[in-house]
């Protein structure tokens, strides 16, 4: 695939046209890894998530906001989920996981890699879920699950802000250097 055609061609596509095509990837990525086999239950690698973590570190938290919310419709629209439970835990973990990696993009993007963001966003991701989890049911012992969850969202979390970070570096050997008037579109 020409991945310098394709990075030249996005560089010129409106931002709304651009997060359309992100909400979709990360709907579609949603989608499939719901039909993969998972070994453990309830944990998933978290593919979408890498769709985010691009969008907030290219475009902002505003931006990967809006796909976020998107990519929770459209995937809960799909899987035949939409406003059931386990939408619900996913709008807590992703919301959770999204704050989490702006927080640490705005205030440590300097000496955190998307590698490291997507550890901090994984780990408030399991944190949120088992925490919502306990809400619903009432359960405090939900909470007793912290430890695995989080020890099995940091391997996630890895794995996803590897890929992330891969395809940024990507990214930007494809599209080279921004000048001024792209950079603010």
């Amino acid at each position: 695939m020409d991945y310098v055609g394709v990075a030249s061609r996005l560089r010129g596509t409106p931002l709304r046209a651009r997060l359309a095509l992100y909400a979709s990837a990360a709907a579609l990525l949603f989608v499939l890894e719901r039909a993969l086999p998972n070994p453990v239950p309830w944990v998933r690698l978290g593919l979408p998530n890498v769709v985010t973590l691009i969008v907030l570190l290219e475009h902002g938290a505003g931006a990967a906001s809006l796909v976020l919310v998107v990519r929770l419709l459209l995937g809960g629209l799909f899987a035949g989920t939409l406003f059931g439970p386990q939408s619900l835990l996913s709008a807590a973990g992703g919301g959770a996981s999204l704050v989490a990696m702006a927080i640490a993009a705005r205030l440590a993007s300097h000496r955190l890699s998307p590698f490291g963001i997507s550890l901090l966003g994984a780990a408030a991701h399991a944190t949120a879920q088992l925490g919502a989890l306990a809400l619903w049911f009432g359960a405090d012992g939900m909470l007793a699950f912290l430890p695995l969850f989080g020890g099995l969202s940091l391997a996630t979390g890895a794995a996803t802000g590897w890929i992330a970070d891969a395809l940024l570096a990507r990214l930007a050997h494809a599209r080279g250097p921004l000048t001024l008037t792209e950079s603010g579109d």
